[in-house]
């Protein structure tokens, strides 16, 4: 038997505002500091600010330009002949020195279905394969794979899968023959976790957090917004923060001046759990999570959260136990939910706070880096 085995992690991008990336460096932390018979390492498709926080947790990591083009695509897009050659070259440039890189590793985790790095050298050199799979892709992305019987048979072939939801891993287990295990996500309590006494304040203040996409239901809120507003209702508001298409952002900055607004855009920031921690309501108001994180971040950090009925939110949260749950994609649904969040302040006090207990019994980042060592350990039969 081996006294270390070396698994190589491959990331879908190099940003630090994918959740997908945030979920790699946690799990691949703990693991490092707390398994010594495992040695992870991690390949990235391009530089990008994920390396700051793998040099900050001391994670070993190599950098091989990768395009994922050739792999996933916006729905409908196309894509010109020059750029589909200039991508096959850097895919195949690539693909020469994965064959090498790979023979000194016993497993390759691909840490999303956003990339297939690594996967058909890993198969050429008998290397194996674990599959995360943390995207539904259309629901979620608006994308979906260039060939999508190939790619389904390139992930089918892994010797292991893991979803990050139900939901997910049930849309799947129909396209798919073999097993999926679902792995929840999980949040690092010893950061977010706030004891906190919220909604004690005359203005209610809410927090929707992420990327700023038209999927994240951003429009969603300020129609609601503007539906309290018109019912005379004064007392809420809201910070929307993130990146995005600016196309989209400036038509929500001009929705709210046109209607006066009581809401505050804001770009990415580095101290988002102290923003957390200054908010009463998280809204999550995608139209389909394939987890969360701002779902769970929301429960961790004290705060009561309201999320659409859809996707893993409707398996994280039981309405009106540990949060609340409106109709996915209807204004009058999610303006009836946060005008009762605003009136029945002790009984949403209270939902938050068991929304927060679930979250740290249940949803923590060594319960997840612990369950992803174990089926390291299956996989290589240790």
């Amino acid at each position: 038997m081996q006294s270390t085995y070396r698994v190589l992690v491959v990331a879908s991008n190099s940003s630090m505002n994918s959740g997908a990336s945030r979920s790699l460096v946690t799990f691949v932390s703990i693991i490092q500091k707390q398994r010594k018979d495992f040695s992870l390492e991690v390949l990235i498709p391009m530089h990008g600010d994920i390396e700051e926080f793998l040099n900050q947790e001391k994670i070993k990591y190599k950098v091989l330009l990768y395009s994922n083009k050739l792999w996933r695509k916006s729905i409908d897009s196309k894509c010109g002949l020059i750029s589909k050659l200039l991508r096959e070259i850097v895919v195949f440039v690539a693909d020469l020195k994965l064959s090498i890189l790979l023979r000194r590793f016993d497993l390759i985790h691909i840490n999303a279905l956003t990339t297939n790095m690594g996967a058909k050298a890993a198969y050429r050199n008998r290397k194996k394969v674990l599959w995360h799979f943390r995207e539904f892709m259309e629901e979620d992305l608006g994308e979906e794979f260039v060939c999508k019987k190939e790619a389904l048979q390139l992930i089918d072939k892994a010797d292991a899968r893991i979803a990050i939801s139900e939901s997910v891993a049930e849309k799947y287990r129909l396209l798919l023959n073999n097993e999926i295990k679902v792995i929840y996500n999980g949040i690092d309590h010893n950061r977010y976790y706030s004891k906190r006494d919220i909604l004690r304040n005359e203005f209610v203040r809410v927090f929707l957090p992420g990327r700023i996409t038209p999927q994240k239901g951003q429009m969603l809120l300020l129609k609601a917004l503007k539906t309290l507003k018109s019912q005379g209702r004064s007392d809420i508001f809201a910070t929307i923060i993130g990146s995005g298409d600016k196309e989209y952002i400036d038509l929500l900055r001009g929705y709210v001046e046109e209607n006066e607004l009581p809401v505050n855009i804001m770009e990415p920031s580095n101290n988002i759990i102290e923003l957390y921690q200054k908010h009463d309501v998280v809204c999550v108001c995608s139209y389909c999570e394939a987890f969360g994180r701002v779902t769970v971040e929301g429960m961790m950090t004290g705060n009561v959260v309201l999320g659409s009925n859809s996707g893993a939110t409707a398996e994280l949260i039981e309405n009106e136990e540990t949060g609340f749950l409106y109709e996915r994609d209807n204004i009058l649904s999610l303006t009836q939910k946060l005008e009762y969040i605003a009136t029945h302040r002790d009984i949403a006090r209270k939902i938050a706070l068991k929304g927060q207990q679930k979250a740290v019994e249940n949803l923590t980042a060594e319960k997840n880096a612990e369950q992803i060592y174990k089926l390291y350990q299956s996989i290589l039969g240790v």
